[in-house]
């Protein structure tokens, strides 16, 4: 549905690209050039003022939209073949280890609030993205020979196999909202725009003093594993990461004073939940 509703804005915006510049509704694929491109991009930076990181996503939805044009033969060549994108330096945030402290230590004062925490925090033990967390069953979890409890899922991103050992904080919080997922689900998630709401809430009655975002819990659960010795690798597949130079980015956001904050955070915050 996000995927869906980023090509339908898109389209707006070179809808009203066309009647800006060249007062047409429409124009044949095969009139595409690189000036179209250039003046695409100039548009969005002076005449809607937006910044690169904002339109960015537009011109790559419009790359895709002609390299298919290409495999379905519709066009003979690639009118931005050799256009870069341009690339914006991303600050991957996380939480330190005061902060999650405090997060995951609060008095929330509605069910709606301890919820959207607790499948924050259940993420931040496992990496497990908004809708693999959504698509969780019983069947996803195994059982080993010596009793631990591990989650198998294959990304849905990605499509990669994900093995993910669930310690006691993410057992409670399975057992405390099991029953509640529709169609044998493990939890009910709600939309990403609502996890937003309720975690800008969660943020400001925590005191966290950063916007909190349901993705953020990734960069958090990385960098509390790399922080605590796991290797590179072992991580990589637990995120699900088809692509090993995709996890090194949050080795980036890791230095000394970091790890030694969130050193043994898992067996502190064992018994604290």
């Amino acid at each position: 549905r996000h995927s869906y509703v980023r090509y339908l804005t898109t389209r707006k915006h070179i809808f009203n690209f066309l009647k800006f510049k060249y007062d047409l509704e429409d124009i044949p694929l095969r009139s595409l050039t690189m000036k179209f491109m250039t003046d695409f991009t100039f548009y969005f930076f002076t005449v809607l003022r937006l910044k690169v990181s904002a339109y960015n996503d537009y011109l790559i939805l419009l790359h895709k939209m002609t390299r298919l044009a290409l495999k379905k033969h519709i066009l003979k060549r690639d009118p931005f073949a050799g256009h870069k994108i341009e690339k914006v330096p991303v600050n991957h945030r996380h939480l330190n280890r005061e902060q999650f402290e405090k997060l995951l230590n609060a008095k929330l004062p509605t069910y709606r609030l301890c919820h959207t925490r607790d499948l924050f925090v259940f993420s931040v033990f496992t990496g497990i993205g908004r809708a693999d967390l959504a698509n969780l069953t019983e069947d996803n979890i195994v059982t080993k020979e010596d009793g631990s409890k591990w989650i198998h899922i294959a990304r849905q991103k990605t499509k990669a196999e994900c093995h993910v050992k669930l310690l006691d904080i993410p057992l409670r919080i399975i057992e405390k909202y099991k029953g509640e997922g529709e169609d044998g689900r493990l939890f009910y998630v709600p939309q990403t725009c609502n996890l937003c709401r309720s975690l800008k809430i969660i943020a400001e009655q925590c005191g966290l003093g950063c916007h909190l975002t349901f993705y953020q819990k990734r960069h958090s659960f990385a960098c509390l594993a790399l922080a605590n010795g796991v290797s590179m690798e072992i991580i990589a597949r637990m995120l699900g990461h088809s692509d090993i130079r995709t996890t090194k980015i949050y080795a980036k956001v890791i230095d000394k004073s970091i790890a030694e904050q969130i050193g043994g955070l898992a067996a502190k915050f064992g018994s604290q939940k």
